[in-house]
């Protein structure tokens, strides 16, 4: 959600979103063409993430540690925080509907994405299983896998991770994006859902236009995921 955007314009685009990959998933995994994204967890993604909006746009700026976490009550009496909802069945269901658009490479285990969800061992239990590792704290990324990529005369290394925690690492992203959002300066365009460096360009393009003057735009920082501290990273994320 970016500055000035509300709750019910987060799920619009959200929707969007959802649309699209639903119809990209089919065409890539025969298999998941069949079973579908069923409608109550489509619902229940919604929701999810449209609750956790709305209760980070009353703040308008993420949480600061001393301050009461995220919690959702049902009717029912069920009480849903962060985590649940990261490792709910419906997240990770919509997490690995995602995934399977970003690419088939593999991680450290060598297994692609068909491998490891269209094996015959594969079923949507395993999804609930992933689901129950990660709520008892048995869930434990597998590292990563450098791959060397030649870009002109200079090299750069990406880190692969298996599939399993990639599907994981993307419904973390679904859940606190909501958050997040409110923390990134409004002409801050990468990484960010609903923006891209068109609107970057178009932003420029007005400043230029508007103020008369040049704009010089920072399109790319050299190395920067490599030269993210850590410690301070997970310290912050913490």
């Amino acid at each position: 959600m970016t500055h000035g955007t509300s709750a019910g314009e987060w799920q619009r685009r959200e929707g969007n979103n959802t649309r699209g990959s639903n119809t990209g998933t089919a065409a890539a995994c025969p298999r998941w063409k069949a079973e579908g994204f069923k409608k109550k967890y489509l619902w229940l993604f919604t929701w999810a993430v449209t609750a956790i909006a709305q209760w980070a746009e009353k703040r308008k700026c993420p949480p600061e540690r001393d301050e009461k976490p995220f919690r959702v009550t049902l009717p029912s009496g069920w009480v849903f925080g962060l985590l649940w909802l990261a490792s709910s069945y419906f997240m990770l269901k919509k997490a690995l509907d995602i995934t399977s658009l970003r690419g088939n490479a593999a991680g450290p285990d060598g297994l692609t994405f068909y491998e490891t969800f269209q094996s015959p061992d594969w079923n949507e239990s395993q999804i609930r299983e992933l689901k129950q590792q990660i709520r008892k704290g048995r869930y434990w990324p597998g590292g990563v896998r450098a791959v060397p990529i030649r870009m002109g005369e200079k090299v750069r290394i990406l880190h692969v991770p298996n599939l399993i925690d990639r599907v994981v690492e993307r419904a973390i992203v679904l859940t606190v994006n909501p958050i997040l959002e409110f923390a990134f300066h409004r002409w801050s365009f990468g990484f960010r859902s609903g923006v891209s460096t068109a609107h970057a360009l178009a932003e420029l393009f007005r400043l230029c236009t508007s103020s008369k003057r040049f704009v010089v735009g920072k399109m790319d920082m050299l190395d920067a995921f490599d030269r993210i501290p850590h410690e301070r990273l997970m310290d912050v994320v913490s």
